[in-house]
């Protein structure tokens, strides 16, 4: 599954109302862990650096 779908479907997972109730802490930080993802996904998209990945243009050894 490609990450960009993954950010898609955690992001619809949390307009759903969920089947177990979540403290209105914990909704925060999924919805803030959410953000952030989103975040990478698209500087990634805007530098072609392999963010989550292993390699970028930098730095060509693992990094994992």
């Amino acid at each position: 599954m490609v990450l960009s779908q993954l950010v898609a479907q955690l992001g619809s997972c949390l307009n759903q109302k969920p089947t177990i109730e979540y403290s209105s802490q914990q909704q925060h930080l999924l919805k803030h862990t959410a953000s952030h993802i989103q975040g990478l996904v698209w500087a990634q998209t805007q530098t072609g650096e392999e963010i989550l990945g292993v390699k970028t243009f930098q730095d060509s050894q693992s990094i994992a």
